[in-house]
């Protein structure tokens, strides 16, 4: 249960339904209405709905449909709008955000709410420079917690915690989502401690069940079946198809050129978004990429992502450099016509929207297909199976060099020695049109 805007910056809360309710022909998730474009009212006003919802969700029955359970909580919901978010038809959403009151007369240090703490905690934040995306974040899933806890966060104990633990796991996330949900709340904790609100984080020891699989498990690259698959789409194979007619030359060769760019360099989506015409140049007898931050709104996720990268020959030979120059003619700063979106100045969020749409075209369904950012994992992964070195993957992706001898001492590296272990990706695209 989180926040979204829609185009007119109104909040509404996103009821996420459990999967066992989802086979069963229930919806992902449900929409209601906050009434407010005020964030910090919407915050409020989420945690008692969301709990609401929570108890809506527990008392489903076996004979209930989807139309019954929605109309029910469409009620809930509406009877809390006429009491203006104070309270619900149940009586208690009052008592769970605030069971303390009375006993603040007794003691003074609880005249602070849960809602002043995560105030505090999210400006706090925000003065470290986190990025609003991030914080966004941590606001959500901190409040995700405050709403099921239905006391102070300084009063809960370790069981408070393991019981909001099992129902992380009970809500149908995968397992990445819940480290992270319990990774917020643990920050939350650790900020509380060292402001002295508590001694003793209730989270300490608080711990996720062994995973059943490797981490590069959770992270799907795309096969070579899937590659294939992918790459018979007209997009790449007849890029001038009168199925593009509607489309504009400049959107026609940026659908062309961004997946194949990403699949050869292992870059984030952003980072190759963001480029200029002169971040491409000639370096020591190579083509490179410069991976920087120096234009207007643009941004690395880490000083390791600061870099250059090699142009594999597989894109200089489809004519992705007569690509570069040709854009760099047109007097054109940025190399695709594409704009950071949102407070967080997201490059890669406008093309991730056409290519949502042509990996559905292509038959890619469901959650776990493969995304832009499997290019990635693609990329390392085989130049993993090529046996190169994972200092020399790290230069190339941007990580952070593991070990204090390569992480400390190590410089970075030429682009020849780079370029070496890049032209070890050798991949099998199919027969893809000219630009």
């Amino acid at each position: 249960m989180y926040l979204t805007r829609n185009r007119n910056s109104t909040y509404y809360t996103r009821i996420y339904i459990p999967l066992s309710l989802q086979k069963n022909g229930f919806p992902k998730e449900i929409r209601f209405s906050l009434g407010t474009t005020n964030r910090y009212q919407a915050i409020d006003r989420n945690l008692i709905v969301s709990l609401e919802a929570r108890r809506a969700i527990k008392t489903i029955s076996k004979s209930d449909t989807p139309e019954i359970f929605k109309e029910r909580l469409s009620a809930i919901v509406e009877t809390i709008r006429k009491q203006n978010f104070t309270s619900a038809a149940s009586g208690r959403v009052t008592r769970a955000r605030k069971p303390k009151v009375t006993k603040a007369k007794h003691n003074p240090d609880f005249k602070t709410t849960n809602k002043d703490l995560l105030n505090a905690f999210v400006h706090t934040k925000r003065s470290e420079g986190i990025k609003n995306r991030s914080i966004q974040q941590l606001e959500s899933r901190v409040s995700h917690y405050l709403s099921q806890l239905g006391m102070s966060a300084l009063k809960a104990t370790p069981r408070d915690a393991m019981e909001y633990r099992d129902n992380l796991l009970n809500e149908g996330r995968s397992r990445k989502t819940n480290v992270e949900y319990l990774a917020a709340v643990k920050q939350f904790y650790h900020w509380l401690c060292l402001r002295g609100e508590c001694k003793v984080s209730p989270f300490e020891r608080i711990k996720l069940a062994v995973r059943k699989q490797a981490p590069h498990q959770d992270r799907p690259r795309w096969s070579r079946e899937q590659l294939l698959k992918l790459f018979r789409h007209k997009k790449f194979t007849h890029p001038y198809d009168k199925d593009f007619a509607n489309q504009s030359m400049q959107t026609i060769t940026e659908d062309f050129w961004i997946p194949l760019v990403l699949l050869h360099t292992g870059a984030r989506i952003g980072e190759i978004c963001q480029l200029r015409t002169n971040d491409v140049y000639e370096k020591g007898g190579l083509w490179v990429l410069s991976i920087n931050d120096d234009g207007d709104d643009m941004s690395l996720k880490t000083p390791s992502s600061l870099r250059l990268i090699p142009v594999h020959p597989y894109l200089i030979e489809r004519g992705f450099i007569r690509y570069c120059l040709a854009r760099k003619k047109t007097g054109s700063e940025q190399l695709f016509d594409l704009k950071p979106i949102g407070v967080d100045k997201d490059w890669g969020k406008q093309f991730a929207r056409r290519f949502e749409r042509a990996l559905t075209e292509s038959g890619f369904i469901g959650k776990n297909r493969p995304t832009l950012h499997s290019f990635r994992h693609t990329f390392i992964d085989e130049l993993q199976q090529k046996g190169i070195p994972e200092n020399v993957v790290a230069e190339l992706v941007g990580h952070t060099k593991k070990g204090i001898t390569y992480g400390r001492y190590g410089k970075s590296m030429c682009v020849n020695q780079l370029y070496k272990a890049l032209i070890a990706i050798e991949l099998d695209l199919g027969m893809l049109g000219k630009l």
